[in-house]
């Protein structure tokens, strides 16, 4: 949603970043950006979907499209006889950017991520219970907040306690987990 939305503000809003320059255009482009990554943390915070498309989508994708506008249309203006060739290369470095950007990213996401906790396997929780086909489910609630805790029907687990759902390769890349055949 957000790069639609930067389609359109490039679309519609290119006239007004010509007519009141960069400096206005990259301050207001600014204040969207920060109100987005402000409004996506309260949609992340609170689980809320609405709110976080409202936030990345649609005013960073605001913020996303006059901030690109405004060092573009600079450029064109610094270079009239070589207009092509200056947003080209002005382009290429927002590519680039992107480009560049995801390893940067996962290095330091690698480096401060903290996992959680692995509290074990379905047949950890069985504590010497008979597991059959028919109780070897753990039911799940999912709370307003949206977390996930075990139910208080469920066969297998300690209700009320929190979890997290993984998939056979997320455990896999959890550290010090040894998993039986």
């Amino acid at each position: 949603t957000a790069a639609v939305t930067l389609g359109f503000t490039t679309s519609f809003l290119g006239s007004w970043v010509e007519r009141v320059g960069p400096r206005k255009a990259g301050t207001v482009g600014s204040l969207f950006w920060g109100s987005a990554l402000t409004t996506t943390a309260i949609g992340v915070h609170f689980h809320s979907l609405p709110v976080l498309y409202l936030g990345y989508g649609l005013l960073g994708g605001i913020g996303w499209g006059l901030m690109y506008l405004a060092p573009i249309t600079t450029v064109m203006k610094w270079f009239p006889d070589r207009r092509s060739l200056a947003t080209g290369i002005a382009l290429s470095a927002f590519g680039a950017g992107a480009a560049i950007a995801p390893g940067i990213i996962q290095t330091i996401v690698d480096y401060f991520a903290v996992a959680p906790e692995f509290i074990g396997t379905l047949a950890d929780f069985a504590h010497g219970e008979n597991l059959s086909a028919a109780n070897t489910h753990v039911e799940l609630i999912t709370l307003p907040d949206g977390s996930q805790v075990i139910a208080n029907s469920s066969p297998v687990g300690e209700p009320g306690r929190p979890v997290i759902v993984a998939t056979e390769l997320d455990v896999s890349k959890l550290p010090n987990v040894t998993r039986g055949p």
